[in-house]
């Protein structure tokens, strides 16, 4: 990182990202604007509203909302990171946008001053900021830091797994830890089997749409939508609204069947008198989650 920036500086910081990171794949990740392509489906607010971008790393969705005529404040807890993104503000002409280092446990920001607060891989990550507390409280105060400074009718915008989804079951690593079934394991045995397998704590913590909608609900926000993103919500082709079972009803039966469709046919044979569209919420790989203040 810190060549990087030496680089960034003399060279600028799309030469220094081709110089030092040899995966294009990587670079695309950073740079490319495909992981922010969600602002086209959900409400966004009145341009020039501030938007806080909590842990943005390099910036890509700081940037990309910049574009669409919004002030963000990009915030990340890696001085590194945010120095990256003043570089870039500088260097493309950025006046909307305002790296900040800090933390989602403490945002620095006065009460009531954002209309959008973005989440994207972040929320399960707040385990780790600090040992004394648990994971489930340590995101409840990230979430009642956003409250906070949100305004009154102002959204958070959240992107993370879904502990329930197939893929799990069917033993795909957990993206977090590294290690299979941690996610569909009872948190004790998580963290034990972690402890044993790698000699850390299991503290990266996701939840199925029941427990994304409690954990919201007792940080103050009300008005909950859960979308469904595919193949993920890093890189998803389909964003579906999981309220609407008519959608989910033509999704299944118009996209192609992979082994993933058909298992989640399979499922809904074995339940029986649960129709699909009732179970697939359930089973999706990642959610996108709009809440209002």
């Amino acid at each position: 990182m810190e060549q990087v920036l030496a680089e960034a500086e003399r060279i600028g910081w799309q030469k220094a990202l081709k110089n030092n990171l040899k995966d294009p794949l990587l670079i695309q990740h950073i740079a490319g604007e495909q992981r922010t392509a969600w602002k086209y489906f959900f409400p966004l607010p009145p341009k020039k509203s501030v938007f806080v971008d909590v842990g943005s790393g390099w910036g890509t969705l700081s940037f990309s909302l910049a574009k669409e005529g919004f002030s963000v404040v990009s915030l990340d807890y890696v001085a590194q990171r945010v120095k990256f993104c003043y570089l870039r503000k500088k260097q493309d002409g950025f006046n909307n946008v305002f790296p900040l280092c800090g933390s989602g446990l403490n945002l620095p920001l006065k009460d009531s001053c954002a209309y959008g607060i973005i989440l994207n891989a972040v929320l399960e990550w707040a385990g780790y900021f600090r040992k004394d507390f648990s994971p489930h409280v340590l995101q409840k105060k990230m979430l009642s830091e956003c409250w906070r400074v949100l305004k009154e009718g102002g959204r958070v915008y959240i992107a993370i797994e879904n502990r329930t989804s197939l893929i799990y079951f069917l033993g795909a690593k957990d993206p977090h830890s590294g290690l299979r079934f941690t996610v569909v394991l009872p948190r004790f045995l998580a963290n034990i089997y972690s402890k044993l397998k790698k000699g850390v704590p299991y503290r990266a913590y996701i939840y199925s749409m029941v427990g994304y909608r409690n954990l919201l609900r007792s940080a103050g926000f009300k008005s909950i939508k859960f979308y469904a993103s595919f193949p993920s919500f890093r890189n998803f082709e389909y964003i579906l609204p999981l309220k609407n079972k008519a959608v989910i009803k033509f999704f299944l039966r118009n996209t192609h069947k992979t082994k993933y469709f058909f298992l989640l046919k399979v499922i809904s044979r074995l339940a029986g008198f649960l129709p699909l569209e009732y179970i697939f919420p359930c089973l999706v790989p990642d959610y996108y989650i709009v809440a209002q203040k």
